[in-house]
């Protein structure tokens, strides 16, 4: 992603993954027409992902991001539009030491440390696939929460366990916990 943000030439950046898609075809025009309508430094939405045959397994609601900051919760970075003014305040949009979390370590950079504000798009804006590095297994779920954790407390020094004990819990109102375990189990006894 950051060959990707190097090659781009854009005053507006978003990192859509190989195998998601925008969910409809105005995204793009919606974006652009608050970005024009409002002072803000990057747009968010939600996000869908699917599971085999499209099936939607979670919705992933961000909701509005208050003068806290991020708080127990994370932008889904496929849903999220960033000014390139903003992204160059970084040495690189995404620390490549991680390989899950680097998308959080950045949100947190740039909304909590530099004060960066968002506008919220109610609405999902991206179609996400299950099972891409950070979804791929259980254990890619570990090393995300791990990282996570690493992240937090890169940024402000501690309290990254409440942070991801937080991310985790908010991940399940948006989970249908049973199905998910169904196909694990499935995968694991075929």
């Amino acid at each position: 992603m950051n060959q990707g943000y190097a090659s781009s030439s854009g005053d507006i950046i978003a990192f859509l993954n190989s195998d998601d898609y925008y969910s409809a075809n105005d995204v793009l025009v919606n974006v652009t027409q608050t970005f024009m309508s409002s002072d803000c430094d990057f747009v968010y939405g939600d996000i869908k992902m699917a599971g085999l045959g499209g099936r939607v397994m979670r919705e992933w609601r961000t909701g509005e991001i208050d003068e806290k900051g991020l708080v127990g919760k994370q932008i889904p970075h496929p849903g999220m539009f960033i000014k390139r003014e903003i992204l160059n305040r970084l040495a690189l949009p995404f620390d490549p030491s991680y390989t899950i979390s680097a998308d959080l370590k950045q949100q947190l950079l740039l909304i909590n440390k530099l004060g960066c504000k968002g506008k919220y798009l109610n609405h999902p804006l991206v179609i996400m696939e299950n099972g891409g590095r950070s979804t791929s297994s259980l254990s890619s779920y570990f090393q995300g929460w791990k990282e996570s954790l690493r992240a937090y407390n890169e940024v402000f020094g501690n309290g990254g366990l409440l942070f991801v004990v937080r991310k985790v819990f908010s991940k399940l109102s948006g989970v249908r916990v049973r199905k998910i375990f169904a196909e694990f189990h499935n995968k694991l006894n075929p």
